[in-house]
This record gives C-alpha cells, structure tokens and sequence, in this order.
C-alpha cells in the first residue's frame, strides 16, 4: 500500500517514477529512498528512524580543535539534547526536515564539524538539510559531496564506482583550501558567497564564520531544463540570488490559477535511461509565477492565454537631454491636438503684429508721429495718412487718423481678397 504525504526533498509523492517513500516512526517524516540516500527497497519499514531523530540523546565523537578540511587526532565527545533543525547551508533553522551531519573532512579521520553559536558561548553540531546538500552538489559540480560507509569514502576516492543501492549516504563534506591554496569547488563556494545575496533573508555570507551558500536564479541557465526555459518571458539571465532552504521554506512564492508556484524544483536522476542526471531549479518570485502561467496544462485549464516572449528587453528611452542633442530635421509623427495648434499660432500672430507695431512707431508708450499742416485752399494735395492698415485676421482696426483737409472726403472701404484674411483700407477722394 502507499503511504500518503510527499517526499520532504522532491515533494512528490509515494511511487513516483518507482520511488519508495518511507515515514520516520518518530517525528512523521516522509522521505524516499533514492532521494534520502537510502539503500534502495520495495517495501515500508515501520520501524524507520531519520538520521536527526536517531542522533536524540547520543554521544557524538568530535575533533578537537573542529576545523573545516582538517582532521585531528584528539577527540572530544558531545552530546545531543534534542533534534536538530538548523542548517548551515541556508536560512532555516527551524521545522522538521530529512537532515543529515557534516563533517570537517571525508575519509576515517572525519568527524561531524562542531561550530559556535553567534554570541560564541555555546558550540553545537553542523547539519544540513538533506535537500540543500544535493542540490548544491549537483549544482556546482561536487563543492557539497556525500561520503558513504564507515570509512567515509566518496565516489572519486578510486575508480570502482559505488552503486546507490548498496550504499548509503552516510554524511555530507565540504569542499575547503588545499595548503593553503583555493581549489575549483571551493573557489565556486567563495565567489557565490562573496558576489550573490539571498533575496529572501537578506544574510550576507561573505564573513569568514557562514557556511551559507546562495546560488543564482536558474532562469535561462546553461543547465536549466528544456521544458522550463521555454515559459520564461524574456530570454535574459536572473541574477537574484537565494538559498536553497529558503526558496523551499521560507519564500513567499505566488499564486496562479488557485496553485501555490513553486520556487524550488528538485528531482534525483534514476537509471531509467530518461533521467539519469538530477534535475534541479530554483526561482525567484517573478519566474516562478511564469513556470506555472505559462504551463500549457494549466492554461489549457484556465483558458487563460499565455504571455507573449520577449525576445529582447525593451531599452529605456534616452533623457530629455540626450533626445534634443540628437534630433534630426525630420519631424516626428505624432497625434496633433487641433485646438492647442490653433491656440499656438494665434498667439505667434499677435506677437508677430506687436513687433511690427513698435518698429514703426516705436517704444508703446510713444504717441505716433504729427500730420504736416495742408491748407484749405489746396484741394490737389493729399494728405499723408498717419494710420496703417494691420493684418489682423478678421478683427476690426482702429483708425488713427488726423485732420481731414477741407474739399476732401475720406471714406474708408474694407476689401477682403480672395483669402479672406488680408484687409486694407482705401482712401477715395468725393
């Protein structure tokens, strides 16, 4: 019969892809074998413990002094209160979780690495999560490795290859310093606490005491699943980081159609041919809701349409600066507002028609230039006419008119040509 509940590391459930899922007897843990490390079986052991319950009440033989990479040959003994929950390798320090004892060092000489707490008055035993651990080894190559048997061996300690069936993972090591020099794994374990910070607890873990290590967002990675990749909405790398933990227990992950997102994927390989290598995810907020938005199984569910991809992100427009610097005589293609075009020009006309006032008669506060005197007697000169005709486009002129010489009669008529706008005035002798 299969038990109910999910894989605390995959979080699928009993049978999945032939998986034998096994619950603690004491703390209702639900772990299968493959993923836990467990030689593999066909049937439910009731008297199942986890490594964290079993380690309650035991005396644990330390080196003394504790150092990661190094061993020592005097020994100290300490005893376990309670069962851990605290992981070095994230942020949770708290639930119950398929955990499993770090070492300072793999081979016979290793023993569980003993760290202080952060006032430094009392010292405790490293663990870390079992899911952590593998994500983390099979992310970076092997910076986290798992040793097995009582010798703690590895798998590269000699060319005969350990077949997870017949053992089981024992411990987990760490990748440190040889002679004082950085080596590949562990200069993939500096760099990414040193340049990545977990978006969600916000630690930073380039002091030399955290163990913590953050990884990048597995959006359009190298080694991101092919399935994955494709409901991304942008093809650009994500450079947020997080931890492993805290994707998994301490995120705020989205909803989409009613679906709590997943921020963290991971999946031991099988044999089977189709899976032989784990495959493994962990995403921020933002692409963890496309994963699920753009699953066409769900959408197809939801009749919702799916996101369009953007091939390249869109680049922000130049400052205002930068845009008047760089524009051209050719005019842009805009929406015209007919009514603030009008408005624009009348008001260009009125000025143009100041400007033109004041140069013929000056500053505005000067009165306009005096009429010569004409004797009455002289009917055949005409005056001169102090006013002028101004274009005023459909708006009535005021005269400005002297005194009219006698025999003279002046009438003013208003011609309009063929446009309608330009006026003038005509003087005609009666």
């Amino acid at each position: 019969t299969k038990i109910k509940g999910r894989c605390d590391i995959c979080e699928q459930k009993d049978g999945f892809r032939g998986y034998n899922l096994q619950t603690c007897s004491v703390c209702s843990l639900a772990v299968h074998e493959r993923c836990y490390g467990m030689t593999l079986t066909t049937t439910k052991n009731l008297n199942f413990v986890c490594k964290a319950c079993a380690a309650i009440g035991s005396k644990v033989e330390v080196n003394k002094p504790s150092i990661l990479g190094k061993s020592s040959s005097t020994k100290e003994t300490i005893r376990v209160q309670e069962r851990p929950t605290e992981c070095v390798l994230c942020n949770v320090h708290d639930g119950i979780h398929a955990m499993h004892p770090l070492f300072d060092t793999h081979g016979p000489e290793g023993r569980q690495l003993l760290i202080s707490s952060k006032g430094g008055d009392q010292r405790k035993l490293a663990w870390v999560h079992t899911l952590c651990a593998n994500f983390i080894c099979s992310k970076t190559g092997g910076s986290v490795y798992g040793c097995y048997g009582d010798d703690g061996r590895y798998e590269d300690d000699s060319d005969q290859e350990y077949a997870d069936e017949e053992n089981e993972v024992r411990f987990y090591a760490m990748a440190t310093k040889e002679k004082g020099k950085e080596t590949a794994w562990s200069r993939i374990i500096t760099d990414s606490q040193k340049t990545i910070l977990c978006s969600i607890c916000g630690k930073r873990d380039n002091s030399g005491d955290s163990l913590r290590i953050p990884l990048q967002c597995s959006a359009n990675d190298v080694n991101e699943l092919v399935d994955f990749k494709r409901r991304h909405n942008d093809r650009s790398e994500c450079f947020v980081g997080m931890h492993v933990g805290c994707a998994r227990w301490k995120g705020d992950p989205p909803t989409v159609y009613g679906k709590q997102c997943r921020m963290c994927y991971f999946f031991d390989g099988d044999n089977d041919g189709k899976h032989n290598d784990p495959q493994l995810a962990c995403y921020c907020r933002n692409h963890a809701e496309g994963i699920i938005l753009n699953n066409p199984k769900y959408r197809e569910r939801h009749n919702s349409p799916s996101r369009p991809v953007q091939k390249e992100a869109k680049k922000p427009n130049p400052p205002v600066a930068a845009r008047k610097r760089h524009r051209t005589n050719k005019p842009e293609r805009r929406n015209i507002d007919h009514q603030a075009s009008f408005k624009r020009g009348l008001t260009f006309i009125r000025k143009r028609e100041k400007v033109e006032k004041k140069r013929k008669f000056g500053a505005p506060d000067e009165s306009p230039p005096k009429r010569p005197r004409i004797n009455d007697d002289d009917d055949d000169v005409v005056a001169q006419e102090s006013s002028t005709a101004f274009n005023v486009r459909g708006r009535s002129s005021k005269i400005l008119s002297s005194t009219i010489p006698a025999g003279l009669k002046r009438s003013m008529v208003l011609e309009d040509d063929d446009q309608g706008q330009n006026k003038r005035f005509k003087s005609e002798e009666h």
